[in-house]
């Protein structure tokens, strides 16, 4: 790699900063968004930077340069653009993401996707969770244990 490769590390923005950054990326496209309007389009992309960064340059295209954009200029002009899928609802819940995962539980309700499925992956992760206790019980290393999952 070193010889026909670049290697370019990009580092994911802080969850706690992202409010900031989005707020200093809208000035990029000609807006001025207070800090609460900066979270909430944070959270209405889910924290994906490439999505928030296309909501701003479509409000550049509606709002006139130097416009300044509160709360409730972010929630008329940026819709809702997050997409759950059973696998994020289980993360949340591993990491103790109690409001994320309620608002993935709700998203998936809208989306349409049937209880069972929703069971399913909670069911599959609790699974793995015990599977990997027992063999940590058992003495076994964290990565024989991993590995015996054959995933």
């Amino acid at each position: 790699m070193d010889k026909h490769g670049l290697f370019v590390p990009v580092w994911p923005v802080d969850i706690s900063r992202l409010g900031y950054w989005l707020r200093d990326r809208a000035t990029l496209h000609g807006l001025q968004i207070d800090l609460d309007a900066a979270r909430l389009l944070g959270e209405r992309t889910e924290g994906n930077l490439l999505a928030a960064d296309q909501e701003l340059q479509k409000l550049a295209l509606i709002h006139p340069q130097g416009t300044r954009l509160n709360v409730d200029g972010i929630a008329q002009g940026v819709e809702d653009s997050t997409r759950f899928d059973v696998f994020n609802l289980a993360d949340a819940c591993l990491k103790g993401e109690t409001s994320r995962a309620s608002r993935i539980v709700n998203g998936l309700r809208s989306e349409g996707v049937e209880a069972p499925i929703v069971l399913w992956a909670l069911s599959r992760e609790l699974r793995t969770l015990l599977s990997l206790h027992q063999h940590l019980d058992q003495g076994q290393s964290f990565e024989h244990a991993c590995k015996s999952q054959n995933r």
